[in-house]
């Protein structure tokens, strides 16, 4: 019973957290606060597409990608499209 109460406790402080930061970050981007402004959004969401989704397609994929040339090629013809494809919008 001890271990369904731990991963009870490990799944509440979780979630905890998420909806700590989905308060914090509902607080900043209110519109009648206007804590952040919205240049600085535009920059941020470019920062997070640009940098941490990159960053989490190479951890999730990088276990799975060998060094045989034609894999390699594949990645790189994938982040040169998805990389035109968000300067065009």
């Amino acid at each position: 019973m001890e271990s369904s109460g731990e991963d009870l406790l490990t799944a509440i402080i979780s979630l905890m957290k998420l909806f700590s930061l989905t308060t914090i970050g509902l607080v900043v981007a209110h519109l009648k606060t206007q804590i952040i402004s919205r240049a600085t959004f535009k920059l941020l969401n470019k920062l997070v597409f640009a940098l941490f989704l990159l960053c989490l397609i190479f951890t999730e994929l990088g276990e799975s990608i060998t060094l045989k040339q034609n894999h390699i090629n594949q990645v790189g013809l994938f982040l040169f499209y998805s990389k035109e494809e968000s300067s065009e919008k």
